[in-house]
């Protein structure tokens, strides 16, 4: 991967977790961060493990392996954000976080959120465990 497209990632990362703090609440922006060991792109929102991508030509179904791989290594619920030039950010989500259920999320059907759906569902989640 060269730096042109490194750079654009780690921006979009940036942009990402900067409407997720928006979105979400100035609490919130101690906890969102990186996994530096490798993982998901961002940690710390609910119970998601976040994979950020910003590309023209979305690859949903090899991005959701990855973002499922990674979040199970974390324990935690995968999600795939991504955005195309000019377009709003998309977020990719196991139904059934939405309708509960214990269905392997590779296999389980997926919704597709808007960001601000995106962060309903991450507040009515926090909300029902506590």
């Amino acid at each position: 991967m060269g730096a042109a497209s490194r750079r654009k990632g780690s921006d979009a990362e940036r942009e990402l977790r900067r409407k997720l703090v928006e979105l979400l609440g100035e609490e919130l922006a101690g906890q969102v961060s990186q996994d530096r060991s490798g993982g998901c792109d961002i940690v710390g929102v609910g119970r998601f493990a976040i994979e950020v991508k910003r590309r023209e030509r979305p690859e949903i179904e090899s991005w959701w392996a990855q973002a499922c791989s990674q979040a199970e290594n974390r324990g935690q619920w995968p999600a795939l954000a991504w955005r195309q030039s000019r377009r709003p950010w998309q977020v990719l989500v196991p139904l059934q976080t939405i309708l509960g259920g214990d269905a392997d999320p590779r296999a389980a059907p997926r919704a597709a959120l808007d960001l601000e759906g995106f962060a309903l569902l991450i507040r009515e989640v926090e909300e029902a465990v506590r």
